[in-house]
């Protein structure tokens, strides 16, 4: 497996908990659910959006996320290939919310998070 980090991620003043998680769970869904050979997983921040505002994206190489699930994938339970409780999403969902901001999930040369969270001042 290969982690690749797009330049600097910069900082957000929040709960370094609540960072870590979103991270943690897109990586690790990232890890099961993808049978490729040669995983390769993309972290890069995607810039500013005022009002201390930062945007991220979390891709990884594999096939994407299933059609049938792919519009309520941050929806309790909805269970990918590998039968988890299909939670890690909603708490990624929950936690951005909390920072005001938005993620959406959608295929681009495999399953492509993109968010936002504003710092907490």
């Amino acid at each position: 497996m290969e982690v690749e980090i797009e330049g600097d991620l910069g900082y957000v003043v929040s709960d370094p908990t609540h960072v870590y998680q979103i991270f943690a769970n897109l990586i690790n869904n990232a890890i099961k659910h993808n049978d490729r050979a040669g995983l390769k997983i993309q972290i890069a921040k995607l810039g500013e959006n005022g009002n201390h505002g930062h945007r991220f994206m979390v891709r990884d190489n594999g096939v994407g996320i299933e059609t049938r699930i792919l519009d309520n994938v941050f929806d309790p339970f909805i269970k990918g290939r590998t039968g988890d409780t299909g939670m890690g999403l909603v708490i990624v969902k929950k936690i951005v919310g909390i920072y005001g901001g938005t993620i959406k999930a959608f295929n681009n040369h495999g399953a492509c998070f993109e968010f936002s969270i504003r710092d907490m001042l």
